[in-house]
């Protein structure tokens, strides 16, 4: 009996790291917890798990880019199989994973999820902002020399990108203003530095409550010429958004939100990256740690490739003439 279990676990485990996002990948769902996966044989792809925790249309794109990717240049260096945590927590008593060389978590929670697994592999997390991949892991720096075995495709933008997109949205702008909170203060340094190198003088604002939102941010927008909005979760968040976009309005003071959902809301420009972007540098990311031998992941990093979105009926009520969004992508060193 023992080896017809070991017969079929072994089945199981094969096709679970073999099956594509399925039904019979969800199948995979009820293994006991295995051991980590052996080192593969040279020549054999290395096993990456990607591991989402709901079923939403920009997970299926993200997915369909990666596999878009590693078929077109990935020379069967990896093997993708999909792990749905949404599947898997319905009913399922066992919240074993699959062993597989690398894990790929899809955003916050799964990266969550994932982090409690110590020494289950190496683990590479996407669709996450900076903040919250550093709360989880710090800044993912490899310690004592030993391989780098948490990493990052971050959600956001880097400062330079987002600052050097106001310079070209909003030329006449020389103060930037910018609301943090208690999460975020600690960007004020780099901030400051990528607005200096940029000839900008940053306006920041650190609040400890959003009770007098409204009022900090017209004390800061009556000093600015451009707004930047970082994601805060107790300022720049989904509740606070409607607020802070009327109150720059007011002010007639262009936001650069951070995302197309603020653009569209009256943001005057965003950049961001979408999830097909995001997936085709993963697959990129994936064959480069496979090839190399699968064991040091790169440092935590911003996204490579990006788009720009601007509302021009925003930009026109501003009295700004903004070029063409392929044009900005370009100007800001954007790849198609």
């Amino acid at each position: 009996m023992i080896g017809v279990r070991s017969a079929l676990l072994s089945r199981r485990s094969r096709a679970c790291r073999e099956t594509r996002f399925s039904a019979a990948a969800l199948a995979c769902l009820g293994l006991l917890l295995l051991p980590a996966a052996h080192p593969p044989l040279a020549g054999e792809p290395r096993s990456v798990m990607l591991v989402i925790d709901q079923k939403e249309a920009v997970y299926r794109h993200l997915i369909e880019s990666v596999e878009r990717e590693l078929r077109a240049n990935g020379n069967g260096a990896a093997r993708l199989s999909v792990l749905d945590l949404s599947e898997r927590n319905r009913g399922a008593t066992d919240r074993a994973v699959p062993a597989a060389d690398l894990y790929v978590a899809v955003g916050t929670q799964a990266t969550a999820e994932l982090a409690q697994l110590a020494g289950r592999g190496p683990l590479l997390s996407v669709l996450i902002p900076r903040l919250s991949f550093e709360k989880i892991f710090g800044n993912g720096e490899a310690v004592n020399g030993r391989p780098r075995s948490r990493s990052a495709i971050y959600l956001d933008q880097p400062f330079d990108r987002q600052l050097d997109l106001i310079r070209l949205v909003a030329p006449d702008s020389s103060r930037v203003g910018v609301a943090l909170g208690p999460s975020t203060n600690g960007y004020v340094d780099d901030l400051s530095r990528a607005a200096t190198a940029r000839g900008l003088r940053l306006n920041a604002q650190v609040l400890s409550s959003d009770a007098n939102l409204v009022r900090a941010l017209d004390g800061l927008l009556s000093d600015s010429d451009a707004m930047l909005g970082i994601i805060d979760p107790l300022v720049f968040n989904r509740a606070n958004a409607q607020k802070i976009l009327l109150t720059a309005y007011r002010h007639r003071v262009p936001l650069i939100g951070a995302s197309p959902a603020y653009v569209r809301a009256g943001a005057l420009a965003a950049v961001y990256s979408t999830p097909e972007q995001i997936g085709r540098e993963l697959g990129e990311l994936v064959t480069q740690w496979a090839q190399a031998g699968g064991r040091d992941l790169p440092a935590p990093r911003y996204p490579r490739y990006f788009s720009v979105t601007v509302n021009h009926q925003v930009a026109s009520s501003l009295g700004l003439s903004i070029e063409s969004e392929e044009r900005l992508t370009q100007r800001l060193g954007g790849r198609p």
